[in-house]
């Protein structure tokens, strides 16, 4: 059981990176300095949502072995981070593609 946790999370941690990596690329070429802001305000707001939202968790009630509450902590943190950090610069860039449509628009 402890081997399909570590495998499962070993996934999901790649895919997080590999999303992460594909869409930096895909957002440097519009907005590169607006879009590295956003991602690195994305990660300190993801990885504080989830960091608080397992030590919520684990306090509640929420009944994990001490040896794997590390783990799932710095899962957690990990995959917020990164998901917070997508969010963010996509947000941003969204914003940033309309505030230029709209100037484009207007003269």
């Amino acid at each position: 059981m402890a081997a399909l946790f570590v495998i499962l999370l070993g996934v999901l941690l790649a895919a997080m990176f590999y999303a992460a990596f594909v869409y930096l690329r895909r957002i440097r070429a519009y907005r590169p300095v607006w879009g590295a802001i956003g991602f690195i305000a994305g990660l300190a707001l993801g990885a504080g949502v989830s960091m608080i939202a397992m030590a919520v968790a684990v306090r509640t009630g929420t009944h994990v072995d001490a040896s794997y509450q590390t783990a799932i902590y710095c899962a957690a943190t990990i995959a917020g981070a990164i998901l917070g950090g997508l969010t963010v610069s996509s947000l941003m860039t969204a914003l940033l593609r309309s505030v230029d449509t709209y100037r484009t628009r207007r003269q």
